[in-house]
This record gives C-alpha cells, sequence and structure tokens, in this order.
C-alpha cells in the first residue's frame, strides 16, 4: 500500500492561475518555515488555482529547486506542516518547471526566495 503523500497525475491537467489573494497568516509562517529549512528550495511561487475540467480549486505551491532530482524530497516536509489545520487545506505541491512557460509570468511576485549568504 502507498502512504506517501506525493501523488503523481497519470495524465495532464489544465488549470487557472493567479497569484494567492487569500493565504492564512499562519498557514504563511508554515509555508514560509517549510521553504527555509528545505535547502534544495530556491523559491517557492503561491498561486490560486481552479482544474478547468472539474472546478475544483487549490492552493498551488509551485517549488524552484536547485535541481529536480530533489523534488520528492523537497515536497515531503509540506504534508506534515499541514497536519495542525483541522480540515487540512487543498494543497497541491508541484515544481515550477513542470509549468515552466505559466510560472514565468509570476517572476518578481515569489512568495519566498532563499537568501544568499553574503561575504
Amino acid at each position: 500500500m502507498n502512504t506517501s503523500p506525493i501523488k503523481v497525475l497519470s495524465k495532464p491537467i489544465t488549470i487557472q492561475t493567479r497569484r494567492a489573494q487569500d493565504v492564512d497568516g499562519s498557514l504563511a509562517g508554515i509555508l514560509r518555515q517549510v521553504c527555509t529549512d528545505t535547502p534544495t528550495i530556491a523559491a517557492c511561487h503561491l498561486l490560486d488555482s481552479r482544474r478547468v475540467e472539474t472546478g475544483q480549486t487549490a492552493l498551488l505551491v509551485a517549488l524552484v529547486l536547485d535541481d529536480e532530482m530533489f523534488f520528492e524530497t523537497a515536497a515531503l516536509g509540506f504534508p506534515k506542516a499541514f497536519e495542525q489545520f483541522k480540515p487540512p487545506p487543498e494543497i497541491w505541491i508541484i515544481s515550477a518547471t513542470s509549468m515552466a512557460e505559466s510560472i514565468e509570468r509570476y517572476r518578481g511576485t515569489e512568495f519566498y526566495v532563499r537568501e544568499t549568504s553574503r561575504k
């Protein structure tokens, strides 16, 4: 039995996105902390999303990673953080690379960007 919180899409879906409009302050703090604590996350976009076929909505967390091979490891930090919310929010964690063309229009409006050390 697969108990991983990560779900893999079996076919492409069409979604509409916009910058997230109303993210709870507690949730935003938790998301920022997970990003800060995960060294492979370079940046993160929070987007409101709506699945065109079904109308289903969710908060989309699009991760910009140093290397895509670390996606699963980076994504695993998020579900545990959401456990304190009852019911847990509907959140999709994706790699920004998977929607690179769409995410380009949000450049400069990232929710989180890793600080670079100053020497």
